[in-house]
C-alpha cells in the first residue's frame, strides 16, 4: 500500500459499485487511538479513515486498502 496523505491524489477499489475505480483526492486522515506506530499503521489499513473527495465532488470514507 502507497503512502496516503492529505492532498494526495488516490483511486478507490472500494467494491461499492457508486465508487469502484473513482478517482479522487485524501481529503483528511482521521488518526486512530492506538499503542505504537505498528498498531496505527494496521489500524490506517483496516478501518474507514481516509475521507476521499472525488473528481466529480463528492465525498466518502474508505480503508486504507480500499485506495490505491
Amino acid at each position: 500500500m502507497p503512502r496516503l496523505r492529505v492532498g494526495g491524489k488516490v483511486q478507490v477499489v472500494s467494491a461499492i459499485p457508486g465508487f469502484h475505480l473513482k478517482k479522487g483526492v485524501v481529503a483528511s486522515i482521521t488518526q486512530p487511538f492506538v499503542a505504537d506506530e505498528q498498531a496505527q499503521e494496521e489500524a490506517l489499513r483496516e478501518l474507514r479513515l481516509y475521507v476521499v473527495r472525488l473528481d466529480d465532488g463528492r465525498h466518502f470514507r474508505f480503508r486504507g486498502k480500499e485506495l490505491v
